[in-house]
């Protein structure tokens, strides 16, 4: 697909922030792909964001560095749907077939409604909440916590 003006802004201010912030990151210029990766205090949080211009979005997600095992999905899905119940920005996403959990956070480039401040929101709105997640999603998968547990600390 032929690169456009808008599309090009935006992954040049998205570029722009993260030399602006002092972030360390990957390139793909090619295809409008940045990659970076942030160290967490347990699991490390690696976060891919994309220029769709398609549909003219931000496009900012991170794979949890973790599958569920088949007999822990249905539970996954729970934690997943409870997660996003109380998400105010971004959602869980999980794949039922193979195990797999994302967060993503989308935001429109349209009409210049994309700066440095809104794309630094969506990085930190990312790197936060699956901070906040991924060690008590990490502990359904391997059966140390229980679903009823996940949902107990969810609501205090």
């Amino acid at each position: 697909m032929a690169k456009t003006q808008a599309g090009l802004n935006a992954y040049r201010t998205l570029i722009s922030m993260m030399n602006n912030k002092g972030l360390r990151y990957t390139s793909f210029d090619d295809k409008l792909r940045v990659e970076l990766g942030f160290n967490t205090d347990d699991l490390d949080v690696k976060l891919i964001c994309i220029i769709d211009e398609e549909r003219e979005l931000v496009r900012i997600f991170s794979f949890l560095p973790f599958k569920f095992p088949e007999d822990k999905r249905v539970e996954g899905a729970i934690a997943a749907t409870v997660a996003n119940y109380s998400t105010v920005n971004g959602s869980f996403d999980f794949d039922m077939s193979d195990g797999e959990m994302l967060f993503r956070c989308v935001n429109s480039y349209r009409n210049g409604g994309f700066n440095e401040d809104i794309a630094h929101y969506m990085v930190s709105i990312v790197v936060n909440t699956v901070d906040d997640y991924n060690d008590r999603f990490f502990g359904i998968a391997k059966g140390m916590i229980s679903i009823q547990d996940f949902m107990e600390k969810k609501n205090r």
